[in-house]
């Protein structure tokens, strides 16, 4: 016997799982996490003389900062929920989820700011689209994971190229 709707029409229920329901929650904290991070890192650091950007002596004065140093621990909620996201579910799923950043920064951003009219003026057709794109992407592309761990050389080179770039970016100032 199939369960009806109001209207008559044959209506299925699907039972969500609950590590789904945990997948989908820590793929929303997150997002909101990451945001949070976003908003505070970004606040120290406008607080940092101009002098002091893209020096090493940055990285000193940051650490003094409550605000970045809440950045650094929302960083860290953020690390944890996604392990466990990707833990409780599968990537196809997590992925999508982690989208929502973008436009959760831009609100906490606003809103830190004590500048509730910046919402109004924020490009909500360009931050629904975009949202919306890469959720649809990322969807259409399914990713799934072929092996368990990447091997060690893949680590190395990943290491390397990213400490290349970053010296480049600091000495570059």
């Amino acid at each position: 016997m199939t369960p009806l709707s109001e209207a008559g029409l044959p209506l299925h229920l699907h039972h969500i799982a609950v590590h789904t329901m945990l997948c989908v929650f820590f793929a929303l904290l997150t997002a909101v996490s990451n945001a949070c991070a976003a908003v505070l890192q970004r606040r120290a650091a406008a607080q940092v003389p101009p002098e002091r950007s893209m020096h090493v002596s940055l990285i000193a004065d940051l650490v003094t900062r409550r605000v970045w140093l809440a950045g650094i621990g929302m960083v860290i909620v953020a690390a944890v929920a996604q392990a466990a996201a990707l833990a409780t579910g599968p990537i196809a799923l997590v992925q999508p989820i982690f989208i929502i950043e973008l436009p959760v920064t831009l609100v906490l951003a606003a809103l830190a700011n004590h500048n509730r009219a910046a919402l109004g003026r924020l490009p909500w057709p360009a931050i629904a689209t975009t949202t919306v794109a890469l959720g649809a992407g990322l969807a259409l592309a399914q990713p799934s994971g072929a092996i368990d761990a990447a091997q060690d050389q893949s680590w190395v080179i990943a290491l390397i190229v990213t400490a290349c770039f970053e010296a480049v970016i600091i000495a570059w100032r």
